[in-house]
């Protein structure tokens, strides 16, 4: 999301789920389904990195295709392989979106200032 927003340290909030609600949507997803921000942010990204844990809210599982993100005794369940492959075909899309240039202004602010991604040569995106 940083590389999306073209942030510094700051509206980590804001750009995740600016992030979130624009590519993690059914039509970028491999699932076909829609991500809610405020959750994945609170309940998954927040957890994992400030507490080492899920949020309440959420349920880590393996389960299936058609249960993910669908609520189950009182939380959404989070199918671990349906994560992976809409993580992995979100960033399929971003890439597709930068190559064509889109937010590359922020993409490229963004890795000059903090270029903690790495990528291989053949996936070098023109500045």
């Amino acid at each position: 999301s940083a590389f999306h927003s073209g942030r510094g340290v700051d509206r980590v909030g804001d750009s995740f789920n600016n992030f979130i609600s624009k590519y993690f949507t059914d039509k970028n997803t491999f699932t076909k389904k829609n991500y809610n921000s405020t959750q994945i942010y609170n309940g998954l990204r927040n957890a994992l990195i400030h507490g080492y844990s899920l949020g309440k809210d959420l349920a880590l599982d393996h389960t299936s295709e058609k249960d993910h993100l669908e609520i189950r005794d009182g939380r959404v369940g989070v199918d671990v392989y349906s994560l992976y492959s809409d993580l992995e075909s979100v960033y399929l899309k971003y890439k597709k979106d930068l190559q064509s240039g889109i937010n590359i202004n922020n993409f490229s602010i963004r890795w000059s200032n903090y270029p903690l991604i790495q990528y291989y040569e053949s996936e070098k995106i023109k500045k």
